[in-house]
């Protein structure tokens, strides 16, 4: 899993580094969707857009 070091490291959010932490993520994304012993897809996108949009607003000079 990340870390807050990686983090810091890739402090300027392009593409390349959003990708990084958006599969670092994937399996907890995965894990969290599984409702009634099912996979649900669109609670899946609504955790990957919602992962994205944390990114994208995380500061990690704050820390």
């Amino acid at each position: 899993m990340a870390d807050l070091e990686s983090f810091k490291e890739r402090s300027s959010w392009d593409k390349e580094n959003l990708e990084y932490f958006y599969f670092e993520f994937k399996p907890l994304l995965y894990k969290h969707s599984i409702v009634n012993g099912r996979f649900d897809e669109d609670c899946f996108n609504e955790l990957s857009f919602a992962l994205i949009k944390a990114i994208r607003r995380f500061e990690p000079k704050k820390f």
